[in-house]
C-alpha cells in the first residue's frame, strides 16, 4: 500500500462529502460517509502497525523502502490524520531530519527536492511551529531563481544549483509556495472561521512595519487588513464581508509577553476580533528574534564554505 495514495483516496473521500452536503444531498453524504468510515479505519489500523515498525509514517504502510512523497501528506492540505497527532509528530521530525539546505531530499538524500517539503511547513505552521514553518519558507526563497522560480530536483546538496530536468519554472512549486505564504497570512481554521497572521516573520513585524493583505479570499467571504507594527506592539485594521457569527481571529507573535490592551485589560497571543469589521491596539513586551530572509542566506553561504564549496548567494540586505 503506497502510503500517499491511500492518504488521498480518504481526501477525496473527506471532499466528496463535502461537496455532497453542499449540494443538499444528505443521502450521498451518508452513504459516502459509511465508506469512508471503514476506509479511514483500515488506514489507521495500517498507519499505526506502519508507525511502531518505521518509527514514523513510510513511503509505502506495509513494506520497508520507497521514497518519501505521499507520506508527507497526511496532514495537508486535507488533514487525514490530525497534525498534532503522534505519527505526524514523529514525521516532521523524521522529514526534517533528512533534509538539507533547508529543503526535503529525494533519491535516498542523492537530490534535493524543491517542492516535496512544503507539506511538512504547513503541518508545522497549523501546529504552532512558526520558526520552523519560516525557515522552510525562507530557504525555498533563498533556492528560487531570479525571477523566484522554483524547480523540482536532480540538483545534489551543496552542488552546482543546477537541474538537469523538471526546471524552473515549475507549476507545482508556484503553487505551494503561494499556498504557504497564503496561509501564513491569512487561514481558515479546522473548526470553521478564519485566523490572521498565523505566520507573520519577525522581519514583518519590526517597528516601523506594515503588513496589507486586500480583499483575500477566504471559505467564508473577504477580509482586508493592515497590520502596522511599533516598538511597544501592533495594531490591526480589518474589514471583511465575513458573516456575523464567523469566528474570526488575530495571532499575535509567540515571543509576545505580558499583552494587554491600552486600556489595561489582558489577552492571550491569539485575539478573538468582536466584528466581521473593526480596527485594535494592543501592546506588549517580549524579544523579537532576529529570524529573517538575511539571516538564512548568511547561513547557507556558511554552509556551502564549510562543505568547500563557493557561497551561491551575495549577501541580503537586512
Amino acid at each position: 500500500h503506497i502510503t500517499g495514495d491511500d492518504v488521498w483516496a480518504a481526501a477525496g473521500l473527506r471532499s466528496a462529502i463535502s461537496d455532497a452536503k453542499l449540494a443538499n444531498r444528505s443521502d450521498l453524504a451518508a452513504e459516502w460517509e459509511a465508506v469512508d468510515s471503514r476506509f479511514e479505519g483500515s488506514l489507521n489500523l495500517a498507519i499505526t502497525a506502519a508507525v511502531a515498525r518505521a518509527g514514523h509514517i513510510p513511503p509505502v504502510l506495509d513494506a520497508s523502502g520507497g521514497q518519501d512523497w505521499g507520506n508527507y501528506y497526511s496532514a495537508y492540505p486535507v488533514q487525514v490524520l490530525a497534525a498534532t497527532s503522534p505519527a505526524m509528530k514523529a514525521t516532521v521530525a523524521w522529514a526534517q531530519a533528512h533534509m538539507r539546505e533547508g529543503l526535503a531530499t529525494y533519491a535516498d538524500g542523492k537530490s534535493l527536492h524543491d517542492y516535496l517539503g512544503f507539506p511538512i511547513f504547513q503541518t508545522e505552521l497549523a501546529t504552532g511551529d512558526v520558526s520552523d514553518a519560516l525557515a522552510g519558507l525562507y530557504s525555498e526563497l533563498a533556492h528560487t531563481t531570479s525571477t523566484d522560480g522554483g524547480w523540482e530536483w536532480t540538483v545534489p546538496p551543496f552542488g552546482s544549483r543546477s537541474a538537469a530536468l523538471d526546471m524552473a519554472p515549475h507549476g507545482t512549486f508556484s503553487a505551494d509556495y503561494v499556498a504557504l505564504l497564503r496561509n501564513m497570512l491569512v487561514a481558515e481554521t479546522p473548526r470553521g472561521g478564519v485566523s490572521l497572521l498565523d505566520g507573520a516573520s519577525p522581519a514583518w513585524l519590526g517597528p516601523g512595519q506594515h503588513i496589507a493583505i486586500s480583499s483575500a479570499p477566504t471559505a467564508d467571504g473577504t477580509i482586508s487588513f493592515v497590520e502596522r507594527s511599533t516598538t511597544r506592539g501592533e495594531t490591526l485594521a480589518w474589514h471583511s464581508n465575513l458573516p456575523p457569527n464567523t469566528p474570526l481571529s488575530w495571532k499575535l507573535p509567540a515571543w509576545a509577553r505580558h499583552v494587554h490592551t491600552p486600556g489595561g485589560s489582558k489577552l492571550g497571543t491569539a485575539v478573538s476580533l468582536p466584528s466581521p469589521s473593526g480596527s485594535l491596539t494592543v501592546a506588549f513586551s517580549g524579544h523579537r528574534p532576529r529570524q529573517s530572509y538575511s539571516h538564512t542566506v548568511a547561513s547557507l553561504n556558511a554552509a556551502y564554505q564549510a562543505h568547500h564549496r563557493p557561497p551561491p548567494l551575495a549577501p541580503a540586505a537586512g
